[in-house]
């Protein structure tokens, strides 16, 4: 039997499609997470700015490193030029004074005399120096106290025609030409005036010439006026003149009271500073000592001076990445003062030293080495 469709008359086109086969078209998976397109601009934007502060800050602390260590150096540098201008001066003054020089000797006293930490030679030179300068001076004595002779002839005329003639010798004075008495008077009246150190140079002058004048007063009142002069040098900050003076002072007797502290204080703060600029450790013990002692040493200074260091120290370890170290540091600074700066590095020089960073692993899926022909990896 036959379809009826045949009998129907059939367009050629529709004959073509019905031979070509459907596209089918890609099937989708609704469950199927969508294709990655990578990191995005925003992630890689702060991955490079991490990068660029780490850059800078290694820059930063490469930097202060060696700013530290041309500090330390320039420091020693400078205590080995100090030195060394020190000795030759101290050399030179017994050549001055041999030829009488008292101009340069004079300067050379005076430039030693200011240095930090003090020369020894002054505390030598001075007596003989002062001598000398005195020596040099117009004396206001008397002529006939200076007369080295004088004869004088006695005639005598007895009954007896016969004259006799005695000669009187008057003997020499033993002290040079100085009236010894009455630069002793103007040393006691020097001393009643506060001028201490006119006093301590006439009393040398009379030792100078006769060491056994009146030797226990002369004495007493060396102490005295050397005494009175070092605490004068101690509260105007001259400090290395106040430490000679006491020892000059101390020759003659015991030290009036409270001087001695002063002259203990005052060392320690010389050496306190002679330390700055060569190594942390042996700086902050000196310091330590004379913060423990005088907390308020020179308005503040040495504290000033313990905390700086202190601070250091503690950036020091931070840049060598010991962490802990530089955690202590910091406290120690933050409790002589409190400064906001410092309460941050020492939080995250805690944090970094109770959480280190974790060496850093190698990417999940990097291919390993290649191993070299021939060998087995």
């Amino acid at each position: 039997m036959m379809s009826p469709d045949d009998t129907q008359p059939r367009s050629p086109f529709a004959q073509e499609r019905a031979q070509q086969p459907h596209e089918q078209g890609e099937l989708i998976d609704p469950n199927e997470p969508a294709p990655s397109g990578g990191p995005g601009c925003f992630v890689w934007g702060c991955v490079s700015l991490v990068g660029l502060g780490f850059a800078l800050a290694i820059v930063a602390l490469a930097g202060l490193a060696g700013w530290t260590s041309g500090q330390r150096t320039a420091g020693a540098n400078s205590t080995a030029t100090l030195m060394a201008d020190i000795n030759a001066q101290c050399a030179r003054i017994p050549e001055d004074i041999a030829v009488g020089n008292t101009v340069l000797v004079e300067r050379r006293l005076g430039f030693l005399a200011t240095m930090t930490p003090g020369a020894p030679c002054v505390a030598e030179y001075i007596p003989t120096a002062t001598a000398l300068y005195l020596t040099q001076q117009p004396t206001a004595t008397s002529p006939a106290t200076v007369t080295p002779q004088a004869t004088v002839t006695i005639a005598v005329e007895p009954e007896a025609t016969q004259d006799v003639e005695t000669q009187v010798d008057i003997p020499t004075p033993s002290n040079g030409g100085y009236d010894l008495a009455a630069l002793l008077q103007e040393a006691q009246e020097s001393i009643r005036a506060g001028d201490y150190n006119s006093a301590v140079e006439l009393l040398d002058v009379i030792t100078g010439v006769d060491s056994t004048y009146d030797s226990a007063n002369v004495r007493s009142l060396l102490r005295e006026a050397l005494s009175e002069e070092a605490l004068i040098q101690f509260r105007t900050g001259n400090l290395a003149q106040g430490i000679v003076l006491t020892d000059r002072a101390e020759e003659f007797g015991a030290l009036a009271e409270g001087l001695n502290y002063e002259r203990y204080v005052a060392t320690l703060y010389l050496d306190a500073l002679s330390t700055v600029g060569t190594d942390y450790l042996t700086s902050i013990t000196a310091l330590r000592r004379l913060y423990d002692e005088v907390p308020n040493y020179r308005n503040g200074e040495i504290a000033q001076m313990l905390f700086d260091a202190y601070l250091d120290y503690g950036d020091a370890f931070a840049i060598e990445g010991n962490q802990c170290s530089a955690q202590q540091q910091y406290q120690n600074a933050l409790n002589i003062f409190s400064r906001g700066d410092v309460v941050t590095k020492r939080d995250n020089a805690q944090e970094a030293c109770e959480n280190p960073t974790p060496a850093v692993a190698g990417t999940p899926g990097t291919p390993g080495a290649v191993a070299p022909v021939g060998q087995v990896q």
